[in-house]
């Protein structure tokens, strides 16, 4: 099974709604999530950095562990923005998605 396969296999099925809107934007927080998910790892027995990789994401947001996990250097998925931030507000583009799955499952670019 290709590692495409094997994401949209643990993602679940498409949703019409969105599929529909491609140039919809989601926001940054929702794929950190699905990355981890994606890649079939559980995170039970993860434990993220007493101190916040990101200073705008602290031990105490929802998704504070799955983005330190995506912001692990040994992962090198994601390195946040140029200033120092993950900003998990903001949209993530379709192009920002597709650099994630090539960094996740190792893809040749």
């Amino acid at each position: 099974m290709t590692p495409w396969a094997a994401a949209h296999r643990r993602l679940g099925p498409r949703r019409r709604d969105v599929d529909e809107r491609p140039r919809q934007g989601v926001g940054r927080r929702g794929p950190a999530k699905a990355r981890p998910d994606a890649l079939g790892v559980g995170l039970a027995s993860y434990t993220p950095p007493a101190v916040p990789t990101f200073t705008d994401v602290s031990t105490t947001f929802a998704y504070y562990k799955y983005i330190e996990y995506i912001a692990d250097p040994a992962r090198d998925i994601t390195h946040g923005y140029g200033d120092g931030l993950y900003h998990p507000e903001r949209i993530c583009s379709r192009a920002m998605m597709a650099v994630y799955v090539q960094r996740a499952f190792k893809l040749a670019m």
